[in-house]
């Protein structure tokens, strides 16, 4: 195989066929993993081979070393790319630091940021409304009523 690119007689030699369907090769397994560290789902692996999602299934659930290459290759996808943003956080990325922190310490932003030059006692009252008719229409007219009283 040249690089990533697989000629047919590449893919055809990794395929043993046999009157019962695609047998498992340990060239199968290598780029099934390798596929799978790209981030292509089960169903276009399948696709890839020429064999339906729910053969694939069948065929990894008879096959421990088939089902590790797909874990191991998403694994060390999953690595490369957390070393790559731990290299940008060292590096000084705020935007790298922000996700980190917010996917791995449970930051997140708050709901509500208050003006900072805005005293409690320089706020506005703040009025409420409160519907107590069942009836959509009257509702809708309070609630019209209520927020032409909040532009004035």
């Amino acid at each position: 195989m040249g690089g990533n690119m697989m000629t047919p007689q590449d893919f055809l030699d990794m395929l043993s066929i046999s009157s019962t369907g695609i047998k498992v090769t340990p060239k199968m397994i290598e780029e099934v993993k390798r596929l799978s560290g790209l981030g292509l789902r089960r169903s276009d692996i399948a696709a890839y081979f020429g064999m339906a999602y729910s053969t694939l299934c069948k065929k990894a659930a008879a096959n421990p070393e088939l089902r590790i290459a797909f874990k191991q290759g998403k694994a060390q996808q999953v690595s490369e790319v957390a070393g790559e943003l731990i290299t940008q956080i060292r590096q000084g990325s705020t935007s790298a630091t922000i996700f980190y922190l917010k996917t791995q310490a449970g930051w997140k932003e708050p709901d509500v940021v208050a003006p900072e030059d805005e005293d409690e006692e320089d706020k506005a009252p703040q009025e409420n409304l409160e519907i107590t008719t069942n009836d959509p229409i009257e509702a809708a007219k309070s609630y019209q009523q209520f927020m032409q009283r909040g532009k004035k």
